[in-house]
């Protein structure tokens, strides 16, 4: 009996107590500054509406002051969640910022592949669509423009009565080119050089004898430098780049009318000593200067020499089905004419 009478004297207390408070808040205007009931308080006031007794003394005002306390608590604790998420969500965010800042160079490759090269590698059924003399690219910039050769047949090497012909440049021969594969459509400039260097896929120190560098034909890079430079397109790409062998160069060289490669020489087909340009014997040609071939490749003639996989050759990849090549890698600037 004694817990009952201290119990409802206790209860009759907090009903007191929301009516002064219910009377303050109305006549503050209910601004929310008056709302004093909170937390255990307001679990203790709740409980008078298990009373229908007590609840009864209840006032409207005071029903609607205990409403606005717990709309209030209920907004204080959603407040305070999303104060607490976003404060999770800073820490973590720092956290990779950190890990970020500690791994930046291998944030900065990953972020240029993605953005470089990601979108743009061709699928399957793209890859397999291609037809001859058809152009593709698998970056948004800073790597080579491919084109599209057919497969064929042509007369590799020099006749022994041909002028200034070598003798590694016979016997003649007929080869075989089984599948159609893509050869870039200019020459490795210094712009796609210099970004595998950023990237730290390629040796720095590739100079240019202050002819230029940007558009020009990358010089001074060795043949293990130009496979530094298709292991790197392999890796961003995703696609087996490598370099063209000297049958496939010659046969790209050569053009759709084979023989092509003899009559280049002169003024607008080619940058070679003799040939009248405004570059001979000064310095290279930016790429894409003179006219292509009939497959639509420039500088196959003149301008520097170029690496090739197993002799003398360029750049290639493999896929679906067909043998994909891609472009010249130059060694070191021409010194004597590349066409007659």
């Amino acid at each position: 009996m004694q817990d009952w009478l201290a119990e409802d004297a206790g209860l009759l207390s907090v009903l007191e107590g929301v009516k002064r408070a219910s009377r303050d808040w109305v006549a503050n205007d209910k601004g929310h500054h008056w709302l004093t009931h909170c937390g255990e308080r307001l679990k203790t006031a709740e409980r008078l509406r298990e009373r229908p007794d007590l609840a009864a003394g209840l006032e409207p005002a005071d029903r609607d002051y205990l409403a606005a306390c717990v709309s209030l608590q209920k907004q204080t604790k959603l407040r305070t969640r999303r104060l607490q998420y976003l404060a999770g969500a800073l820490t973590i965010l720092m956290s990779l910022g950190f890990a970020a800042w500690l791994n930046r160079s291998a944030v900065e490759r990953e972020t240029f592949r993605l953005v470089n090269f990601w979108p743009y590698t061709l699928s399957d059924a793209e890859q397999a669509s291609l037809r001859p003399l058809q152009t593709f690219k698998e970056c948004r910039r800073l790597c080579p423009e491919m084109v599209v050769l057919p497969a064929g047949e042509f007369l590799m090497g020099s006749a022994r009565d041909e002028a200034d012909s070598g003798q590694d440049e016979g016997p003649q021969r007929l080869m075989s080119i089984p599948q159609p594969f893509a050869i870039s459509k200019f020459e490795l400039t210094f712009d796609e050089w210099d970004a595998c260097v950023e990237q730290g896929g390629c040796r720095a120190g590739a100079r240019d004898w202050g002819w230029g560098r940007g558009g020009r034909p990358v010089i001074n890079v060795t043949w293990h430098d130009a496979q530094d430079y298709v292991e790197w397109l392999s890796q961003e790409t995703g696609q087996p780049y490598r370099l063209l062998t000297e049958a496939e160069w010659e046969y790209a060289a050569q053009g759709l009318d084979r023989g092509e490669a003899r009559s280049e020489a002169g003024v607008g087909h080619a940058n070679c000593d003799g040939c009248g340009s405004e570059f001979d014997a000064k310095k290279t040609a930016h790429v894409g200067s003179f006219q292509p071939n009939t497959f639509g490749l420039f500088d196959m003639q003149g301008n520097v020499w170029e690496w090739v996989e197993d002799w003398r050759t360029t750049i290639s990849f493999p896929a679906a089905g067909k043998d994909r090549l891609l472009s010249q890698t130059k060694a070191r600037p021409t010194k004597r004419p590349l066409c007659p």
